[in-house]
């Protein structure tokens, strides 16, 4: 579907559904892929059916029945859901639940969750602790003992997940089994580990490949790739840039392409909590080129509740005409908050000086399609423009002879 804002073309497309402790070698990169999956097909109840068919990513110790664990995940609209299926010869457990007993660890971008396992034996249970968002109290785990060593499953709040957001493909994550063979010892024998990879998540990948296809872009044409709360709801969306185009990527996604020639007149792009409101706003800066000239424009686009992408300001900031020049410069001024947090951005675009233009050979018109530049002999010499919501409100500080 095509809209046009102020003769700009945006595409909204439907995102696709998408003491010796003795380590074993370091493997080579190990990714854990995370499927798509709908609301309570996965339990969290330590039983492992709901995962049967599920790939999933193995690791060893070197031996077929000790130190083994096999790694599965999916996710759906709410929570990410993790398992692992150990394989041990006996479960080494103790009341404190010491670093010496067996355990497993997931690790996530800036956070840990340690889950040691309950022995239903010697009536100890199980031990949660969780170093990220909303603490332990938001994580839900389950494990119970198998015929062959013991399981583990959890289910963690997206919104909990760190690095998570709409669109993001993958974030840092790695899975370590910490195994002791003998209580007496308290220590661990051995820990197996995925070693630092990826979680990735299905939905955000396809997304982001198909993003990457429709506008012929590569990899290495992305310039910008950040994570931006850009619709105001819970949840971060990817922000991309490439080429002649910026993409916010999410369940669904929104792209804009920038009315220049080619990628080079691209300049900047930048992501900003303009109105300090907790959404994002896209900054782009480039060069349009016609009628013998060309100007710099610094514009800022906003994404609409009905997934279009508009432009909320556009203002004039260079100018060229052979070797004549005008030029204006422009800065983002922190509005003060409060314990000193800004509250958002103020552009602040002031006049900057001239090379070839003079008051009396310069016979354009001031522009009708957005903010004309300043001039130097002009009345105004500075504007400064706030953002509420998705609008912009301002316009000249002072006047000046």
């Amino acid at each position: 579907m095509m809209r046009s804002v102020r003769g700009f073309s945006f595409l909204v497309v439907t995102g696709l559904l998408l003491a010796c402790r003795a380590y074993a070698a370091p493997p080579p990169r190990v990714d854990v892929e995370c499927g798509l999956t709908e609301r309570g097909v996965i339990a969290i109840d330590g039983l492992s059916d709901d995962w049967k068919g599920v790939p999933g990513t193995r690791r060893s110790s070197g031996s077929a029945e000790d130190a083994s664990f096999l790694a599965r995940c999916n996710y759906d609209r709410e929570a990410l859901y993790l398992s692992v299926d150990v394989t041990d010869d006996r479960l080494v457990r103790s009341k404190p639940s010491k670093k010496g007993d067996d355990h497993v660890v997931l690790v996530f971008r800036d956070a840990r969750l340690e889950v040691f396992p309950a022995h239903a034996d010697y009536r100890i249970p199980h031990v949660v602790n969780w170093t990220g968002p909303g603490g332990a109290k938001t994580v839900k785990v389950a494990d119970a003992l198998q015929p062959r060593g013991w399981f583990v499953e959890v289910a963690i709040p997206l919104g909990r997940v760190p690095g998570w957001g709409k669109g993001v493909p993958a974030v840092p994550f790695s899975v370590e089994l910490h195994d002791a063979d003998l209580l007496v010892e308290q220590r661990t024998q051995s820990v197996v580990s995925t070693g630092l990879g990826l979680l990735s998540f299905q939905e955000g990948s396809e997304t982001f490949k198909w993003f990457l296809g429709e506008q012929k872009l590569r990899p290495q044409d992305i310039r910008l790739d950040v994570m931006a709360n850009m619709d105001g709801e819970p949840g971060l969306e990817r922000v991309v840039a490439g080429g002649r185009v910026v993409g916010i990527l999410a369940e669904q996604y929104s792209y804009l392409q920038l009315p220049v020639e080619k990628p080079k007149d691209v300049l900047e792009v930048r992501v900003a909590d303009l109105a300090g409101e907790g959404k994002s706003s896209v900054l782009a800066r480039y060069v349009e080129r016609g009628g013998g000239g060309s100007r710099e424009v610094l514009a800022v686009f906003n994404l609409m509740p009905d997934g279009s992408v508009a432009r909320t300001l556009a203002h004039e900031i260079g100018k060229q005409l052979g070797q004549a020049q005008l030029t204006n410069t422009w800065e983002l001024v922190a509005r003060p908050g409060k314990k000193k947090q800004s509250r958002g951005f103020d552009l602040v675009i002031r006049v900057a000086g001239a090379v070839g233009f003079t008051a009396e050979n310069y016979l354009e018109s001031p522009a009708e399609d957005m903010q004309p530049i300043l001039l130097p002999w002009g009345e105004t010499k500075e504007e400064r423009w706030s953002f509420r919501g998705d609008e912009a409100v301002g316009g000249p500080v002072g006047t000046r002879r």
